[in-house]
């Protein structure tokens, strides 16, 4: 019984294994209400882009991230005086009841699980990290 057990369990390891893999570690979800919506390219270039910009700012701050992949981002087209930006909020805990395409998740402290951010779509820059404090 032990080894039907065994071999049953390696089956299932290695048909489920494939999806594992494919599965990718961030999930972008765009919030609804923006001013404008990023085109594909521009939420390529920031998913491409924001990973190395964010290590750089928190290691000059001295602050260590979580594990990148366990991040989820929320995006949202807006303007600020007439200039197009991408407004992009991330966190590690990830709750099924909030309404993350409806809604930016708002967060008061929480560490380097919770930060923001700006990204400048013309002139291919991000701004404005904010990583939130501990309580």
């Amino acid at each position: 019984m032990t080894q039907r057990f065994l071999k049953l369990l390696a089956v299932l390891a290695m048909s489920l294994s494939p999806i594992a893999i494919a599965e990718p570690g961030n999930s972008w979800i765009q919030v609804e209400g923006g001013s404008w919506v990023p085109d594909t390219q521009t939420i390529s270039t920031m998913k491409e882009k924001i990973e190395p910009f964010v290590r750089a700012q928190t290691k000059t701050a001295g602050r260590q991230l979580r594990a990148w992949n366990t991040y989820t981002f929320q995006y949202q087209g807006q303007e600020d005086r007439g200039k197009r930006l991408v407004f992009v909020n991330a966190f590690c805990i990830n709750d099924s009841q909030w309404q993350l395409k409806k809604r930016m998740l708002t967060v008061s402290d929480g560490g380097t699980c919770f930060f923001n951010l700006k990204y400048d779509p013309e002139n291919n820059i991000f701004f404005g990290l904010l990583i939130n404090g501990e309580a």
